[in-house]
């Protein structure tokens, strides 16, 4: 956890227990504000420092409260494949769709591939070896959107040219690389074309191409 910064947080100095009881509630305020870093797990630790009468408990004088936060694409989608997923070192790679994944929180405007439901139990991406169950290991795509719901770029999870193959995530430029939204303004779907390069020699070799579409089902 990390301490969080006084712009992005509230709270009064003094609360009162009422007389004949043990505990009193202190709301806390949180702003998400240009300094609100959506890729921290921020957390309050807090302690009572003085009181006016009794004494301070040994065990609840002290304790820590965790705070993050979601972005507007954050939650569970259905991947489909718009064209079949491409591996040019084999054709026995093949893409795992449809299938249901967690799209989490990377930043304020991008979300990070999340496989917690069917294979992994990590940031990876699914996909199949023949009929047997697999994932790309040290790759996961995270997606930035724009204002407009335009996604202008992709990268890995694991940092670009990651592990000892080198892996990264570029977008595909000749994909639609754009999400829909709902009458209310909460994300509908998004499309998107991108590229696992790997390389030990030269950086974005590319080898996977994924063409992919992800329909919102339900908050994570």
């Amino acid at each position: 956890y990390v301490a969080p910064p006084t712009t992005i947080y509230t709270m009064p100095t003094t609360a009162v227990i009422k007389k004949g009881t043990r505990m009193a509630t202190v709301e806390v305020g949180v702003t998400n504000n240009a300094n609100f870093d959506f890729g921290v797990n921020y957390a309050l630790p807090l302690q009572i420092s003085t009181v006016s009468q009794g004494k301070i408990s040994s065990n609840f004088g002290k304790a820590v409260y965790s705070f993050s936060a979601r972005n507007n694409y954050d939650g569970i989608y259905l991947m489909e494949a718009t064209s079949p997923m491409v591996d040019v070192t084999s054709a026995a790679l093949v893409g795992w769709y449809p299938i249901e994944m967690q799209l989490i929180t990377y930043t304020g405007n991008s979300i990070a591939l999340y496989d917690g439901i069917n294979y992994v139990n990590a940031y990876g991406h699914p996909i199949k070896s023949g009929t047997s169950g697999s994932y790309y290991g040290s790759f996961s795509p995270v997606f930035f959107f724009d204002a407009t719901g335009k996604i202008t770029s992709v990268t890995n999870y694991y940092g670009q040219e990651s592990s000892a193959n080198k892996r990264s995530a570029i977008l595909d430029p000749t994909g639609v690389n754009q999400a829909t939204f709902n009458p209310d303004g909460s994300i509908k779907s998004f499309e998107v074309s991108y590229i696992m390069t790997q390389s030990n020699v030269s950086p974005f070799l590319p080898r996977t191409y994924f063409k992919e579409k992800f329909t919102y089902v339900e908050p994570r």
